[in-house]
């Protein structure tokens, strides 16, 4: 295993959670105002 593959799933991993909590955080504040 590379440095670079582990990097470039770590990175992948991370937007993927990342674009999760920000359409929950999106949802969180449409439903408060």
């Amino acid at each position: 295993m590379t440095n670079n593959r582990i990097i470039i799933f770590a990175r992948q991993h991370f937007e993927q959670e990342f674009d999760f909590i920000t359409q929950q955080w999106q949802h969180l504040k449409i439903t408060e105002c």
